[in-house]
This record gives structure tokens, sequence and C-alpha cells, in this order.
């Protein structure tokens, strides 16, 4: 149980993919929402990739990836933690904050504790999570009060979500792009560009542009010394997606 409610609204689309050969596991992000590319991706190699996004909670993230090397799929580690993510408070200013992310029905977005003058907020109606595993298994939460349009599909080691979008197209452009880069023999970090290249160019983030980013973790790792093969982003941009492609392609991850 969380008793105190932290969260950045990211409305934003992503991918999250994993190759069940090597292990590697990457995220791609692009939103309206200042530096998203530091606040959504997850991804352990050899273990799975998550993002949380909507009003993000990086638990979903850092304990999502832990339940899967503990030998979870996706779906059950989805319910433990949407199960998990409620906020207990009697702070008038948090109650403001909440209803205005949605959360203003009685006994469906939250729970009157009368004996001790407290609120019990079901935090995961706010909450959007995508999140794949080694084996190729892909899951994901659309909470109820996530902002229109909003929504996601998945297929066999990868998915696409996405809230305050232009529309239902967007996702599905993103997965025709991907799965047209797996069947071409591209590489994961080519597939994950072209899904948002793809995602923006069918509508992108209802109000517009401002950051980008990918995450890929291998079992190699990169010249940093982490398992982080590629983690470049760009935070602020008036076209972030074609910025993020340019220094991709300096870094020599995109020909």
């Amino acid at each position: 149980m969380h008793v105190t409610f932290r969260g950045t609204y990211a409305a934003t689309f992503s991918i999250c993919t994993v190759d069940p050969d090597s292990g590697a596991a990457g995220v791609a992000v692009a939103s309206r929402c200042l530096a998203v590319g530091g606040l959504v991706p997850f991804a352990r190699p050899g273990v799975g990739a998550v993002a949380s996004q909507a009003c993000c909670h990086a638990p979903y993230g850092t304990r999502g990836l832990e339940l899967l090397a503990r030998g979870l799929g996706p779906a059950e580690a989805l319910e433990k933690l949407t199960r998990e993510d409620v906020t207990v408070s009697d702070d008038p200013k948090l109650a403001k904050l909440l209803e205005g992310e949605g959360l203003a029905e009685p006994g469906v977005d939250f729970i009157r504790d009368d004996a001790r003058g407290r609120k019990l907020w079901l935090t995961s109606r706010i909450r959007q999570v995508g999140m794949v595993d080694r084996a190729g298994r892909a899951a994901n939460h659309n909470g109820e009060r996530i902002r229109e349009w909003a929504g996601s599909l998945a297929g066999r080691g990868y998915c696409c979500q996405g809230n305050l979008l232009a529309g239902e197209q967007v996702v599905a452009a993103m997965v025709e792009a991907f799965e047209a880069g797996r069947r071409a023999g591209e590489p994961m970090v080519a597939r994950l560009f072209a899904a948002l290249e793809a995602g923006e160019a069918a509508g992108g983030d209802r109000r517009g542009k401002q950051a980008a980013g990918i995450l890929i973790a291998t079992h190699e790792g990169g010249w940093t010394g982490t398992d982080r093969w590629c983690d470049l982003r760009v935070d602020d941009h008036e076209d972030p997606v074609a910025e993020l492609g340019r220094v991709l392609r300096k870094a020599g991850h995109l020909k």
C-alpha cells in the first residue's frame, strides 16, 4: 500500500519489446510531456520491459521488473501491482489534486474511512502500464480514469499503449510499423524508432510534441559500463521524434 501519492501526468504513446533470443529489452516513448524519456521507460536484459505512464508511478517499473525476475508473468505482475496501488490520506490539497485527475466518485474512485477521517484512493485507476517479459508475454493496464483517447495493443514480444492521443490509429500505426520492421529483420532500435515515427505521423499526443526517448538494455551493455546499450532522450524540442532520430544516427544506432 502506498500512503503518499506521487505522480507526473505523462500523456504519451509508447512501445515495449523484448527479444526472446538475446534477452534485449527496450522501450520507446514520445509525448507533449517534458523529459518523458526519463519518466516512462524501464528495462532489464533477460527480464522484461515496462512503460509506466498517464500518472506515472515508478514502482510499476522497478517492482514490475522484480516480479518478472521472480517468475511472474506480466498479467500476474500487473494484477498484483494495481491491487496494491492505493493512496491513503486526509490531506485536502491531495484530495483536490486526485479529484482533478478524475478520482472523484465516492465508492468507486475512493473509499471513506470515517473512523479516522481519511480517504483510501484507488490510484491504479489513473495509471497506464505496458509490460513484456523474456518469454514474449505482454500485458496492459488501462486505468478507468486515464484521459481519452486511451488504449493499447499487444502481440508476441511487444505492447503499444497511449493516452490523450489523437485516436486509436496512433497505436495501430505503431504496431504496423514495428511488425513490418520485424518481418524485414530490422534491429530492435530501428523497429522502436519506426514505431515512434508512425505514431507521430498518425496524430500522436493530441496536445502536441515536446519530448521522446529510447531505452534498450542488453547483457553486453554499452560504453557506460551498465546494461544500457542505448539510453538517448530529447527532453524539450519542437520536433522531438525527428531530433531523436538525428541523435540516434549520430550515436551510430541508426543508419
